[in-house]
């Protein structure tokens, strides 16, 4: 057993008001003089990127903190970080931007090394799938495990340069094959610099993982394994700056793959086609348990994947609800089976609640049958919805461009794209595009005829005709 607890504060807070650039200090939504409480040396916090770069965060040393003013020691804002609101028909899409508490009065921290490792490396080539084996020099830290029996329960604690790279099972924070793990947590927590994953739940049911900031992780961040772990609540998370494995040096589950070939650079996304990138902030990979209130706040591949592994499986209403990110790479919400293959539950799946903005490629993208987005707010996202089968979106807000801050996205937006369908639009409000936009772009088999349903539409009158379609669909085929 082991138990560590450290001065009870939270871990991440959002802005109050906006940061502008070259500012030396930021105004948060609430009081964290405590963040200095404890502190040994430098206290150490993380502004967030607010637009669709996720390096724009910045790593700041606190000078001082007076009530919910905290002043930087070292550097000012490299640009400005804007909180905004913005109405239409009667929805709401807010914008807010976080800030995340490094340093804790307990810190448990590794001495890395590195460490020749044997790997083998699939690729598929002219003549077949070719396997190479090789060495490659891997950073090594620690890991706390809880197996066999064992059990945690950690609370504002700092985990720093932890995890093993590329290595299975090797991560800073693991509960592994347990069962019931009823009464375990970790919470209010900083894991920052990890060399493989953040935070991992594998084959244990009814654990409890809230108020923790996890930044700068390399591979998936808060993470289901198996998909066989059910009852776990994840509440009121953040994570930051996700990043990419080194292909050749990666577990599974981390690898962005195309048919067993392995891409590493950033141009991958025109390659990919229709595939989402690894990795994910939040992997689920199973609706049985719990994800509210939650922020992916950058990573190079997506914010939350729901990997499907059965018919069986699915999200009840309420297990993702009030979840939020933005700044991705690629995707903000992924829907696929385990094998990228198409999702057909028996039973739907329901995504309330969720709000994205400043996503690089696909807002959501629902690779499935039976998907339910229900309050979705959406805004600067250069692809907002994308449903490759039978979807349903209602209650929506989807904003082209905000009208709070600057537009410097010289990149077309578009609303929701017609690809093979069917899927149904309901009570949907779109408004912020411009004539450099394409609300309704096409793809796949909407090119050759239509099975979408859109009901109670309420587009913007100022949104100009000729940013309707793209150049294979026309307003007389829409009607």
């Amino acid at each position: 057993m082991l138990r560590l607890h450290g001065i009870k504060r939270k871990s991440w807070v959002q802005l109050q008001q906006t940061a502008h650039t070259h500012q030396d200090h930021v105004i948060v939504n609430e009081n964290v003089e405590n963040w200095l409480s404890g502190a040994k040396g430098d206290v150490q916090v993380v502004v967030m990127s607010d637009d669709y770069s996720m390096e724009d965060a910045q790593t700041f040393t606190v000078s001082s903190i007076e009530g919910n003013r905290i002043n930087f020691k070292n550097g000012r804002l490299n640009k400005a970080r804007n909180i905004g609101r913005q109405s239409y028909d009667s929805m709401t899409f807010e914008k807010e931007v976080e800030v995340g508490l490094l340093t804790q009065n307990i810190t448990i921290q590794s001495e890395v090394q590195n460490v020749d490792v044997a790997k083998s490396y699939a690729q598929n080539t002219a003549s077949g799938v070719t396997t190479t084996n090789y060495t490659i020099n891997s950073q090594m830290g620690g890991h706390i495990m809880a197996h066999m029996g064992g059990k945690l329960y950690l609370s504002n604690i700092e985990i720093s340069n932890m995890g093993q790279e590329g290595q299975l099972g090797r991560y800073p924070v693991h509960w592994h094959e347990l069962g019931d793990a009823s009464g375990q947590y970790i919470e209010n927590s900083s894991i920052h610099d990890s060399f493989n994953r953040c935070i991992t739940v594998h084959s244990t049911n009814n654990v409890r993982v809230s108020g923790n900031f996890c930044h700068d992780i390399i591979g998936h961040a808060y993470f289901l394994e198996d998909g066989d772990e059910t009852g776990n609540r994840f509440d009121r998370n953040l994570g930051a700056v996700i990043r990419r494995p080194n292909p050749k040096n990666t577990v599974a589950q981390d690898k962005a793959q195309d048919r067993n070939t392995v891409y590493s650079v950033d141009g991958d996304l025109a390659k990919r086609g229709n595939e989402a990138m690894g990795p994910t902030t939040y992997w689920i990979s199973n609706g049985k348990n719990t994800f509210t209130n939650n922020v992916s706040a950058g990573s190079d591949g997506s914010g939350y994947w729901y990997v499907s592994h059965s018919p069986q499986d699915f999200i009840p209403r309420g297990n993702f609800d009030r979840n939020a990110s933005h700044s991705e790479k690629g995707f903000s919400l992924v829907v696929t089976r385990d094998d990228m293959g198409i999702v057909n539950p028996q039973t739907p799946s329901i995504f309330t609640n969720y709000s994205f903005h400043h996503t690089n490629a696909r807002g959501i993208w629902s690779h499935a049958h039976d998907m339910e987005f229900i309050g979705v707010r959406a805004a600067n996202n250069r692809r907002a919805i994308f449903f490759s089968f039978d979807s349903r979106l209602q209650n929506a807000l989807i904003i082209g461009r905000n009208n709070f801050e600057p537009d410097t996205d010289p990149n077309p937006h578009a609303a929701y794209t017609f690809y093979d369908g069917p899927a149904h639009l309901y009570n949907v409000a779109i408004t912020g595009f411009t004539n450099k936009d394409v609300l309704f772009p096409t793809q796949g088999a909407a090119t050759r005829f239509m099975n979408h349903k859109l009901q109670l539409m309420d587009i913007d009158d100022s949104i100009p005709l000729d940013a309707y379609f793209d150049e294979t669909l026309n307003l007389i085929r829409f009607c």
